[in-house]
């Protein structure tokens, strides 16, 4: 706590009765995160394991990013997330193709959440089975139960998994653009997550690839690459959503290549997501900011197809009011924008 905070019984209310309350230094731990009335511009307070609640306006990060002793990630609390799953979507019938390095699939945050008979092995592990954690990572950032930590974006989107790679350094561009095209001609799957990058300077089959996802209208976004000034393929690849980097205090993480600049920026340093052996760990990367882009695409697409809105050329509107609706970051020497979920959401 940074100040006296009362506690609310029966409701998230100011009017609610008050039994007792918190003083600077408190520590609390949450049961879950709900929507309540607003206090310092903020709407969202936290239900206490002894049943009653706090607004989340007296209570900041420790010093580990994580919020009330590992529960709440940040890039959950500083979006606000809690209030658009209360009042727009939390990704429902949307599914969202992982190409990465497997899952930990045993992990009991993504107990039914991976469409584990649609998914497939590219390398010659022979298993979807993440031997390293990276496709883990991601794939908690974009839809886990958050059960034990709450840590992804769209939590009752579906996961389907291509395993392509086992070390992170073995991706070759035949086989992503295998894989683009397997995730495609699954109907079930809305977008395509590419938090990786081909260690060659050719594109032509990815490029193909992604022209094919894209005609299949599906949502194709990728990773920029962790190199200051040079993105890497499938990033550099036009029109991919080209993810970019920034700190929960809005820095650019990796400076961006002039040449092939970001279509928008995410959150994507010190988040705390799923890792292998049933853990957590934090990462960070334009990989994290990748899986972030795709769990907020995933509860706008989810809102559209409840609506049912029409979604043909779905990458090219959302990509564009991706852009129209960003925080725009001008500064001496930089220029970029950051998702802005209040007015993308809207």
């Amino acid at each position: 706590m940074n100040c006296y905070l009362n506690v609310r019984s029966g409701e998230p209310s100011v009017n609610a009765p008050n039994p007792f309350y918190l003083v600077p230094g408190d520590k609390v731990e949450v049961d879950e995160i709900v929507t309540g009335d607003v206090i310092d511009g903020k709407d969202v307070w936290y239900k206490l394991m002894d049943g009653n609640f706090v607004s989340s306006a007296g209570i900041d990060l420790d010093s580990d990013n994580r919020l009330i002793k590992d529960k709440i990630a940040w890039h959950i609390e500083e979006y606000a997330l809690p209030r658009f799953w209360e009042r727009y979507s939390r990704g429902e019938n949307v599914t969202i193709a992982v190409l990465d390095s497997g899952i930990d699939i045993t992990h009991p945050e993504f107990q039914d959440r991976v469409f584990a008979n649609l998914s497939k092995d590219f390398t010659s592990a022979n298993s979807i089975a993440d031997e390293i954690g990276h496709g883990t990572h991601v794939s908690g950032i974009i839809s886990s139960n958050n059960q034990s930590k709450i840590t992804s974006i769209a939590p009752k989107s579906k996961l389907i998994v291509g395993k392509i790679s086992r070390t992170g350094r073995d991706i070759l561009q035949a086989q992503l653009a295998d894989a683009i095209r397997w995730a495609a001609d699954i109907q079930e799957v809305d977008i395509i997550n590419l938090s990786l990058y081909v260690q060659s300077d050719s594109k032509d089959q990815i490029k193909s690839a992604v022209d094919y996802a894209l005609g299949k209208n599906k949502v194709v976004v990728a990773a920029n690459g962790n190199f200051n000034g040079f993105a890497t393929v499938p990033g550099r690849i036009d029109p991919v959503i080209q993810v970019g980097s920034v700190s929960q205090d809005k820095a650019l993480q990796f400076k961006e290549d002039s040449d092939f600049p970001f279509t928008i920026c995410s959150p994507g340093v010190k988040i705390f997501s799923t890792f292998i052996n049933g853990s957590y760990k934090e990462d960070g990367g334009t990989s994290m900011a990748s899986a972030f882009t795709s769990g907020m695409l995933a509860l706008k697409i989810s809102k559209l197809k409840e609506s049912n809105s029409n979604l043909d050329l779905i990458h090219k509107k959302l990509s564009d009011e991706m852009v129209k609706t960003a925080i725009n970051i001008n500064t001496a020497n930089q220029r970029f924008s950051i998702i802005n979920p209040n007015e993308f959401f809207e």
